[in-house]
């Protein structure tokens, strides 16, 4: 008797669908790339109209500046920044919507019990 494995010849159904699968997966993400392609860089309206042309400047240290620098002031801040002002906005803000809160609660759990009293529940 002869024996014959088809299995190592022949996928199975799962391993074919698994193989579609992948394909179809990756011609989803070229489509995907070519259509924001388009979008970003080709569209006129929306995007840049044309592909740049940067002359990017190579320079290995983060410490070296292609410019002189000029002297330090070393003033520092006077008064505090917006982001200081925004922070006491929120915290502010914050506080009071806690409080709002906390009595609109106590009031309508206050209201629910007296309509619970008044109806016999």
């Amino acid at each position: 008797m002869l024996k014959i494995n088809l299995s190592l010849s022949y996928p199975s159904l799962y391993q074919k669908e698994e193989n579609i699968a992948r394909k179809s997966k990756l011609t989803i993400e070229q489509k995907l790339r070519k259509i924001l392609y388009q979008i970003i860089v080709e569209n006129k309206e929306h995007g840049l109209g044309t592909e740049t042309n940067f002359d990017f400047k190579y320079i290995p240290n983060y410490d070296v500046t292609s410019t002189a620098l000029g002297e330090y002031d070393g003033s520092g801040l006077q008064q505090p920044g917006i982001e200081r002002r925004n922070f006491n906005t929120l915290i502010l803000a914050s506080a009071v919507l806690a409080t709002v809160s906390y009595f609109g609660m106590k009031t309508t759990w206050g209201f629910v019990g007296l309509v619970k009293w008044r109806l016999g529940f």
